[in-house]
This record gives structure tokens, C-alpha cells and sequence, in this order.
């Protein structure tokens, strides 16, 4: 997943170049957009599952770290925060999320492949028959 993340804002900063916006904006709001995601996620997971992190708090931030969480959280609190940073920075917001979404599909297709890795379940199996 973090490699996939990597490619992505790697790929959002060349695009950005390209296109005549400030890469070091970009940067920022690759750094926004995974910094909310993993909170959506993890606050999204505790809304639908109350008792999920429940438990002896003082283990509470180890369970955080530890399970995953649900995309479509990361997806609103990412989509949220990344239209206030557009406000607040004057990026143009249309030409940026032209440039997020082919990033954001190869994140998602390397994390998949690695979700599906033989070494991460434990357990032989087809590799491409999940992704």
C-alpha cells in the first residue's frame, strides 16, 4: 500500500509539473489527502463497528495501528479535506483531480496485488484471482 501511495503522488507531482502547477503544492495535498484518508477510515470503521476498538483502552492506539479501516471514509474525509486545501492554496481543483485519479487507481491496483500476496495470507493461491 505504501508503494502504490508513493507511485501515486510521484506521479501526481510529474503530471502537476507538466501542467504548470507548483509541485511543491502538490506534494502538500499528497501529504493531506493521506493523512485524512487513514483517519476517514479508521473514524468510518469506528462509527460502524462501535465495539470494534472497544476494549482495554490502553491498547487502544496498538488496535488502531493494527486493523484496517473502511475506504469509503478515507475516500469522503480525503475528498473534504483536499477541497479545502484546493480553497485555501488556489490550486485549481478540476486540473489537480484530473491528475489524482489515474494515481489514485494504480494505489488501489498495488494494494489489491499486495492484499492478495501469498506471503501476506499465509497460504498459497491464484495471486490474480482477488485483484
Amino acid at each position: 500500500m505504501g508503494l502504490g501511495t508513493l507511485l501515486a503522488i510521484l506521479w501526481l507531482v510529474r503530471l502537476a509539473g507538466n501542467e504548470g502547477i507548483p509541485p511543491p503544492k502538490v506534494e502538500g495535498l499528497g501529504l493531506v489527502i493521506v493523512l485524512s484518508a487513514v483517519i476517514g477510515s479508521k473514524l468510518l470503521t469506528a462509527l460502524d463497528y462501535p465495539g470494534y476498538y472497544s476494549g482495554d483502552w490502553s491498547q487502544l492506539w496498538q488496535q488502531v495501528l493494527d486493523r484496517g479501516g473502511v475506504f469509503y471514509g478515507g475516500l469522503l474525509l480525503a475528498l473534504g479535506t483536499s477541497a479545502l486545501y484546493f480553497w485555501l492554496t488556489g490550486l485549481p481543483g478540476w486540473k489537480v483531480a484530473d491528475g489524482v485519479a489515474p494515481g489514485l487507481a494504480l494505489a488501489q491496483g498495488i494494494a489489491r496485488i499486495g492484499c492478495s500476496w501469498p506471503a501476506a495470507v499465509g497460504a498459497p493461491q491464484q495471486i490474480f484471482r482477488s485483484a
